[in-house]
């Protein structure tokens, strides 16, 4: 993998003289000159390789799980040789029975877990976690929505948003939560996008976008914005909108929503738009040129500068590619060496600099539980993936919830291999 960091004649630089002190430097000083390997500085490592491309060095970084140690260590895909020893920690037993299609949020101390289905049937209760005192306590149900699951759920900053779902029937109705009162207050429903399920929300700064899902057979493809200070919803833009669609991905870019892949129930997507709640206007398609396959339920995150794309099902198989989407450039393939088996309905959270993913299922109507993972770093070149092995602390499950906290990523719930919901998770550090 070629990570190229500087493609810009040394002349039309003017750094000549540039200090280069050793093959890091390569990637971070600007135009060392070079005729040849041998004029670039330092030396290669286990992980990174010195190049001379153009007369100007670069750096080749080896793929993740590439074994740069004789302790077991490999290589991160981005130049660091790093111990792959991922220790998981049991949560306590929560108050909660088990579940999937539930809600999980990071609030910066707490993971609020609500609704979800369970053995004994839909659930409009939830719990908070504090991983400092690792225990747990019950949230208030006065005033909570009606029980629910696949639900969206946002955090602002001071509130959790849970809006629509499915309850007795497709729901239209929400409420926010305010942990430092425990207390829920309803939202308004005038204006509110029809009932549904499987639709995405996303947080932008002041308003939640809500977009897409199914009610009953009827893929969906409009939405609406939640303004919570004023508890008024106002429609999105229906014109140049992308068709009808859930199970997709939803990101928030700092400035617009971009929305990508999905089903309408007979095709899987690989399109997608980009949205401007400023001028409330569908804007540019997202580029199919480089674009992973069609695909529903993937991983989706925004990584700062790219929407990041990984697994999920195609209505056949479980694709094992991704992408990353840089708006303006668009996309880049993720490495697929080292990345772990193919799955849907796997956990996963962002890191800050990395994607993390745990559990899933794959086979034949997705009978095959998984419990292993894996960590993956992107880069300018698509990035590497680093192993997590399975846990005696985390079964095979798929519909698990997770967040990251700052330093660990803790998964919770899902269901098991028998069919059983579960009411049990795990932490975890990297």
């Amino acid at each position: 993998m070629r990570s190229l960091l500087f493609g810009l004649l040394v002349g039309a630089l003017g750094v000549l003289g540039a200090s280069c002190g050793d093959v890091t430097e390569c990637a971070e000083e600007t135009g060392c000159p070079c005729t040849v390997v041998s004029d670039c500085p330092g030396g290669d490592t286990a992980c990174a390789f010195r190049a001379c491309v153009g007369g100007i060095c670069e750096v080749d970084f080896a793929g993740g799980e590439t074994s740069c140690g004789s302790d077991g260590q490999v290589c991160d895909g981005a130049g660091q040789c790093v111990s792959v020893d991922t220790s998981f920690a049991a949560l306590p037993a929560s108050p909660l029975d088990g579940r999937f299609g539930h809600s999980a949020i990071w609030t910066g101390t707490e993971m609020l877990i609500w609704g979800g289905r369970g053995d004994g049937g839909v659930r409009g209760d939830g719990a908070r976690y504090n991983p400092a005192t690792d225990a747990w306590t019950s949230m208030s149900s006065t005033d909570a929505p009606s029980a629910r699951f696949y639900h969206s759920a946002v955090w602002t900053g001071s509130q959790m948003l849970v809006w629509g779902g499915f309850g007795t029937d497709f729901e239209a109705t929400g409420a926010s939560y305010d942990p430092a009162t425990d207390t829920w207050t309803a939202m308004s429903s005038a204006g509110a996008p029809s009932p549904r399920n499987q639709h995405t929300a996303v947080w932008t700064g002041t308003e939640m976008l809500v977009w897409g899902g199914v009610n009953g057979p009827n893929p969906q493809n409009q939405g609406a914005r939640y303004d919570p200070v004023a508890d008024t919803w106002t429609s999105i833009s229906g014109s140049g909108q992308p068709s009808a669609r859930f199970g997709h991905a939803a990101v928030w870019t700092g400035s617009e929503m971009l929305v990508w892949g999905g089903t309408d129930t007979f095709d899987w997507l690989g399109n997608g738009k980009h949205y401007d709640p400023s001028t409330d206007t569908w804007t540019t398609d997202i580029a199919s040129a480089g674009a992973p396959s069609v695909r529903q339920s993937p991983a989706f995150v925004w990584t700062g500068d790219a929407m990041l794309i990984w697994g999920g099902w195609d209505g056949g198989n479980y694709p094992l590619d991704g992408g990353l989407y840089t708006p303006g450039d668009g996309w880049v393939a993720t490495d697929t060496s080292g990345a772990p088996g193919p799955r849907q309905y796997h956990a996963y959270a962002w890191t800050g600099d990395a994607l993390w993913v745990m559990s899933g299922c794959r086979g034949p109507v997705c009978g095959e539980f998984v419990d292993d993972g894996g960590r993956f770093t992107p880069s300018s070149s698509g990035g590497g993936w680093l192993p997590i092995a399975p846990t005696t602390a985390l079964s095979a499950r798929e519909q698990a919830t997770a967040v990251w906290t700052g330093n660990e990523m803790i998964v919770w719930g899902g269901k098991s291999a028998s069919g059983h919901e579960l009411a049990d998770g795990a932490r975890t550090t990297f």
